[in-house]
């Protein structure tokens, strides 16, 4: 749970706070080049996307950077920082408020750190980070000089100082992910909204009284999907027995199934796979029916080219998937092939 691992991070953090030191070598090490990432994979006492990466590289001027990978990238933002030691305490600081002038080329663009969703995440943040052992790091944050609840341990991955390599898969993995979770937003609407229609439509076709006596999706929404069914998906206008039964199975199955997905997703839940992996299977062989259906069947297309398009891409997405979470544990912190030492919790 995500208040005991906070009391266990809270201890650690009293328990080297002021108690050693930590240096910028300490994190990139100075016989690295400017821009040579260095990863350090993360756990934090907050209840949703407690798994997260820092990735650090030293500038031109010698100086340390990095910014935050993690599940919520694309709605938050990267959340670039600079490292400043602080001898005093012992400690160094991460300041959210002060951003790095460049980047390596593969890395995300900076954004501002108090624009936009960013600002309820990364506004005025600064993280006193001490040392624990070679490779253990802890943390705490405050905002505008005050202490929050917040803590989080750092384990440095050192495959990525002895390999030489600007960029590895965690990034593209995390890019992905995003990508797959739009799209599930995506398909949540047209579930939701729209294949309900078919779904509570009479078998045979639409009727008048069957459009104006529904009380959802609202009208318009309905008008336009007819517009769109006319032009393109003709044979949805006839609804026979196996479309509307496929659509009661995306409305009623599959729209829940995209939330709890997303959410899987966004949180890093392993468990996700194999429901994934039978989805996907599934829109493989729904959607070449449709295809087929739609453009050799009793009700043709007017738009085949469009149509194409259209379930094409429903069979790279299920190849997508299928790719992306056929792997043993397709959130392992080790996707990287990582080295350092894993974080555990008793």
């Amino acid at each position: 749970r995500s208040s005991d691992l906070g009391k266990e991070q809270a201890a650690l953090y009293a328990l080297f706070k002021n108690n050693g030191s930590i240096t910028l070598q300490d994190l990139v090490p100075s016989s690295l080049g400017p821009f040579h990432p260095v990863y350090f994979d993360g756990v934090n006492n907050i209840p949703f996307f407690s798994f997260f990466q820092k990735i650090m590289y030293r500038l031109p001027d010698r100086s340390i950077a990095g910014f935050n990978e993690c599940g919520a990238r694309w709605l938050v933002g990267p959340g670039y920082f600079t490292i400043t030691p602080d001898p005093p305490r012992g400690s160094v600081i991460i300041n959210y408020r002060k951003l790095p002038h460049t980047h390596p080329s593969l890395f995300p663009d900076i954004q501002e750190n108090d624009a936009g969703l960013a600002f309820f995440v990364y506004r005025g943040l600064l993280d006193s980070l001490y040392k624990v052992s070679e490779h253990v790091f802890v943390g705490a944050a405050t905002r505008d000089g005050k202490p929050l609840p917040n803590y989080f341990v750092l384990v440095r991955d050192d495959s990525t100082i002895q390999a030489k390599r600007v960029l590895d898969h965690r990034i593209s993995y995390t890019m992905i992910d995003s990508f797959i979770v739009v799209a599930f937003l995506i398909f949540f609407f047209l579930s939701f909204f729209l294949d309900y229609t078919n779904a509570t439509a009479p078998v045979g076709g639409f009727n008048q009284e069957s459009i104006q006596s529904r009380s959802w999706p609202p009208h318009f929404m309905v008008q336009m999907y007819l517009w769109w069914c006319r032009k393109v998906d003709s044979m949805l206008l006839t609804n026979p027995v196996w479309v509307k039964s496929l659509s009661c199975l995306s409305s009623f199955v599959f729209a829940p199934f995209y939330l709890i997905a997303i959410y899987a997703i966004l949180t890093r839940r392993n468990w996700i796979k194999n429901w994934i992996i039978m989805y996907a299977a599934i829109l493989l062989v729904v959607r070449y029916l449709f295809l087929v259906e739609s453009v050799s069947g009793l009700s043709p297309s007017p738009n085949p080219t469009l149509c194409i398009a259209r379930f094409g891409f429903y069979q790279a997405f299920a190849v997508l998937l299928l790719w992306r979470f056929w792997g043993v544990r397709p959130f392992s912190r080790n996707q990287g092939h990582s080295t350092a030492p894993k974080l555990k919790r008793h």
